[in-house]
Order: C-alpha cells, then sequence, then structure tokens
C-alpha cells in the first residue's frame, strides 16, 4: 500500500510543528530565567533529547540528553535546571489530562474493540502512567525545582511562561497523535478515526513504560493487534519513521553539523562535577571546558551571607 506524497507532507509538518512547539516552550521558560536560548539551540537541544530518547529503554535519556545540550551550550545549570523542572511539572500533568479527555471522549468505544487481555494490559499501562506522574510530583516538589525559577522571575512573568507552556505542550501533543490518523485517511481507512486518535495517544505514551528503546517489538506487536484501531503494516511503517526515526535521523545530523562528536557526549554525561574538553563548533558555539563551579551563584545565593557576586560573570549562553 502505497501512501499518497500529500499524506507525508502532512505527517511531515505535524513533526515540524510538534518540534517548532517544543522550541518556543524551552527558550520561553530559558527566559523566565534570564538565560535567552538562541532558537538553533533550543532546536538542538529538543532533537538530541527526542534521538537519545528513541534510543533508551522507557525513554530515559531524553532528560540527560537536554542536560548535556545545556552542558555544550555553556548555560549555568542552577537557574536552568529550575527551568526544566517547571517545565515537565507542567507538561507532565497537561499531558494526562489530554489523555484524560481522550479517554473520556472515545474510551468506550475505543475499549469495545479491544479484547479482554488487551484490556486489562492496557488498564495496567493506565495505572502505571499514574504511577509514573505522581513519583515526578513527588521528585519535583523535593528538589524544589519550580522555587528556584520563583527566585529569579516575577509573578507575572511566571504566569505568562505557565500559559505559554501549557499552549505549546497542548500544540505537542495534538501534533504527535494526529500523526497516525492523517496516515489512515490517506491510505484509505475512513472509519473509527476517533478510536485511532486514542489508540495513537496510548502508543506514542505508553513507550514510557516499555524496558526496550522506543517500544521496539511491543509496540508494533500493539499496532498490529488493533490497539491503535488499524493493522496496516505499511501504514505502522510509515508511522514508526515519523514518531522516531525522523528523530534520531535529525538528531544525528545535528550532531554533525555543530561538530560534536558522539564520544564527548559520553564523557559529558559521565564527568559529574568535573571539567570535559570538547572541540570547537563550526558554527557559532564555542565548547570549551568548564565546571559547575565556575558558574555563577544564583539570585539567592547573592543575597546570602558571605556571597561574592561578581559583574559580568555569567558567560554568554551559546558562546
Amino acid at each position: 500500500m502505497m501512501l499518497r506524497p500529500e499524506a507525508h507532507a502532512l505527517a511531515l509538518g505535524l513533526v515540524l510543528l510538534d518540534l517548532a512547539a517544543r522550541t518556543v516552550r524551552i527558550r520561553g521558560l530559558m527566559a523566565l530565567v534570564h538565560l535567552p536560548l538562541r532558537w538553533r539551540d533550543a532546536v538542538c537541544l529538543n532533537a538530541w533529547s527526542d534521538m537519545a530518547a528513541s534510543l533508551t529503554p522507557m525513554r530515559l535519556g531524553g532528560e540527560p540528553a537536554r542536560y548535556m545540550a545545556l552542558r555544550i551550550f555553556r548555560v549555568p545549570l542552577r537557574p536552568a535546571l529550575g527551568g526544566l523542572a517547571l517545565e515537565l511539572a507542567i507538561a507532565t500533568p497537561v499531558t494526562l489530562l489530554l489523555g484524560a479527555a481522550l479517554v473520556r471522549l472515545f474510551g468506550d468505544e475505543w475499549l469495545a474493540t479491544q479484547e479482554g487481555p488487551v484490556r486489562q494490559g492496557l488498564l495496567w499501562v493506565a495505572a502505571g502512567v499514574l504511577l509514573v506522574a505522581g513519583a515526578t510530583a513527588a521528585v519535583l516538589r523535593h528538589r524544589r525545582g519550580p522555587r528556584r525559577v520563583a527566585e529569579v522571575a516575577r509573578p507575572p512573568a511566571t504566569f505568562l511562561a505557565v500559559l505559554l507552556t501549557a499552549a505549546t505542550t497542548v500544540v505537542s501533543v495534538l501534533s504527535r497523535v494526529a500523526i497516525l490518523p492523517v496516515l489512515m485517511i490517506a491510505a484509505g481507512m475512513t472509519g473509527e478515526v476517533d478510536v485511532t486518535l486514542l489508540g495513537s495517544f496510548v502508543l506514542l505514551f505508553g513507550q514510557l513504560l516499555l524496558p526496550v528503546p522506543a517500544g521496539i517489538g511491543v509496540v508494533d506487536a500493539a499496532f498490529l493487534g488493533g490497539v491503535a484501531g488499524v493493522t496496516a503494516t505499511a501504514v505502522l511503517v510509515t508511522w514508526r519513521f515519523y514518531t522516531t526515526g525522523l528523530g534520531v535521523m535529525l538528531g544525528a545530523a545535528l550532531l554533525l553539523w555543530r561538530g560534536v562528536p558522539l564520544g564527548a557526549l559520553f564523557r559529558l554525561g559521565r564527568s559529574g562535577r568535573s571539567g570535559v574538553s570538547l572541540p570547537e563548533s563550526r558554527h557559532g558555539g564555542v565548547l570549551e571546558e568548564e565546571t559547575v563551579e565556575d558558574w555563577p551563584p544564583s539570585p539567592a545565593e547573592r543575597s546570602a551571607p558571605g556571597g561574592t557576586p561578581e559583574a559580568g560573570a555569567q558567560p554568554g549562553v551559546g558562546h
């Protein structure tokens, strides 16, 4: 079954819309903590996160890859981690609410198409997602990441950043979920589109609970078993390319474009608080040795007794 060119154009457009929404989101949160992140750096950060998440079990490599990107772009981590924590604290419940809305709208019809064992397994998946969400909220509360944001951002700016983060999360999630229905309609399967919306959400975000990279095998078996409301192999392969393969290819291409070797990334991930030497980027980003201790103190630390603020100590983001 060959899909029409317009189907590929629509799917590619949805992938780019998802990437654009997440790029706007991370730039807004970095601006909230007074760390303006360049557009190309934000795109690289998200692309490398997608690549790492696709290649690791339960998508666990996504957040460490973002951390590595911040180190490469010489973004001070003390305020930046607060912005990342706020992003996670907002995006997680918004995603769960979207999933709950899809279940409320199409859940009965979708479950009616599933067999008994599959239905029980899906209930376990839902319970696992709630458990992961609760654990994430507990960790964020313990680490007080959003509180770090409150130390450097005023309430009006924080409110606007929260609205922007929630809106871009909605756009991102719906863009990814819509890829499968678009491909299904392009393949001439015009029935049960609502069931496919919920099935697409389950297949995409259920990968967070699968102990294999990108849910290899498990997701494919579920897809061909009718969990997504469609069993066409051609649609599965195309959907896999746009939701997984394209992200890996883009991330690898941007690594080469920025002149960042994979070996340096792995050394950076293992380095902890020690310095790591990286080569100079060919496109404006100077990657040089630095340590966490070299970065400037947070506003709260500067105001504490014994603080030693130095004007101009903060390195330029992306330089």
